[in-house]
């Protein structure tokens, strides 16, 4: 299974490290393919620019289909998650909703 850790950010850094993370815990069956915003902001702080960052995610899921089965949006808010829902045909997880569902979970 080939899935999309995709940071809607601009950096590398974090891309890398949350990739490490995400290589700790995975499948050996499992390849995650990484990528980082090629333009947009360093570090998504406004809604604004979470607007501008939700285009940037569908553009990337547009340019990643044929070689995923499946994606991770990677930043707090997930961008654009139910517009990826509505629009591609595998499953696209956020970040920050699979977080909190988890941690729903643990606690009151």
């Amino acid at each position: 299974m080939n899935i999309l850790l995709l940071n809607p950010n601009m950096s590398t850094s974090m891309t890398e490290s949350m990739h490490a993370a995400a290589e700790s815990v995975v499948s050996p069956s499992v390849q995650l393919l990484p990528v980082t915003a090629s333009r947009g902001f360093p570090y998504i702080s406004s809604r604004a620019e979470a607007q501008i960052a939700g285009a940037l995610v569908l553009e990337m899921l547009a340019e990643h289909r044929s070689d995923v089965d499946a994606a991770v949006i990677a930043a707090f808010g997930d961008p654009s998650l139910l517009a990826a829902r509505e629009i591609f045909d595998f499953p696209v997880i956020g970040m920050a909703q699979a977080a909190i569902s988890a941690a729903s979970l643990l606690g009151e």
